[in-house]
Order: C-alpha cells, then structure tokens, then sequence
C-alpha cells in the first residue's frame, strides 16, 4: 500500500509550484493583519477596523499598522524588519512584482507599515515600541537600540523608493531622531544617521 500511495503521490511532487499564486497569497497576509482604519480597496473583506483607540490612553494616535500574528498587539521590531525585507524586495524584484501586477500592493504594503512607524515616532527621543492595552514607549531613559535601528533602516530603506522618498522625508528632516537612540546608547558603538531631505533633494 505504502509503495502505491508514493507511486500516485510522485506526479504532485515533481509538478511545478505556483510562486506567483503564493506571492499574491502572502500579500493578502499582511492585508489580513492590518490595524486601525481600513481603506476602500481593502481585499481582504472579512476584517473591519479596529484598534481605533491604540494609544488614546497616553494621548498619542498610534492607530494603524500590522498586528503580530492575527493576535491584537503591535510589535514594533517585526513590523520593521518586514518593512524592511519588502522595501528590499521592490528594489530588487520591482520588475517581476510588476510583470505579477503585484507591484502596487506591495508598496501600498509598505506604506501602510511605514506610516505607522512614523505615527510610533511622535516626539525626539521618543519611540512606541509595543501597542496592546498600553503603549510602550522607548525614550532616552530607557533606550531599546534593538528596535530604534530596525525602524530606522525601514525608513531609509523605504527611502531608496523613488516615489515614496519625499513622502517620507517631510517625516524625517535633516538628521533622523531615532538614530540618536544609537548614539546615546552606550557601549554599543552603532551610528545610523540618516539624511533624507539631502538624498531627496539629489532625486
């Protein structure tokens, strides 16, 4: 019975996989994960707004987002790595995303973790590295160089987007604040600086 099962099992095995179908699959993921105010287009039509009060209770709007894994908190270090990765992706693989016709939801993707980095950032010094029943923020009292530098890098790398850098720039003048975490955390020895109103000017 064993030997027949992997005989009939063989022509699945050997058959060609549906990466594009998998591609589509994993952008409706991050679209089933968002948080806060849904838009019109929003594919996946089963979810309704919610965490429309995140932050409210230390008067700052961090509404939006990705939550973690279908569970209601908002982690800042995965958020931005993703962010990142994706950024990473449309400039490398921006011809083949477009070719997919998945180029637009990809980087409506990361705009819509990208501006919610940027709501996570309301202050210098200050950073909302966690969201659930109450925001925890970063600030110079107590640094988190392990979030702030992922964060950070998401932004510059969301930068690298030609049509996305200015948009990000009016955000983040001149020196970035967040990359201060980095020098003002001792024994570390990182500097991230990012300039993004300079690098904007030269598109």
């Amino acid at each position: 019975m064993a030997p027949l099962l992997l005989l009939l099992c063989l022509p699945f095995a050997f058959a060609g996989h549906d990466y594009g179908q998998a591609l589509s699959k994993s952008l409706l993921f991050f679209e089933a994960q968002r948080s806060g105010y849904l838009p019109h287009n929003q594919r996946v039509t089963w979810r309704a707004n919610s965490g429309l009060n995140d932050g409210k209770a230390s008067g700052v709007d961090l509404v939006g987002g990705y939550y973690d894994a279908g569970d209601n908190v908002k982690f800042g270090l995965p958020m931005a790595f993703t962010i990142t990765m994706m950024s990473w992706s449309i400039i490398e693989y921006g011809k083949q995303l477009g070719s997919s016709g998945e180029l637009g939801n990809t980087m409506e993707a990361v705009k819509w973790g990208t501006d919610y980095l940027i709501k996570a950032h309301p202050q210098p010094y200050v950073l909302y590295g966690e969201v659930a029943f109450i925001p925890f923020p970063l600030s110079q009292n107590s640094p988190g160089i392990s979030f702030s530098t992922p964060t950070c890098k998401s932004c510059k790398c969301k930068n690298m987007l030609k049509n996305l850098f200015c948009y990000i720039s009016r955000f983040f003048p001149g020196l970035n604040h967040i990359s201060l975490f980095s020098t003002k955390t001792k024994k570390t020895g990182i500097s991230n600086l990012v300039k993004s109103d300079l690098v904007c000017n030269k598109l």
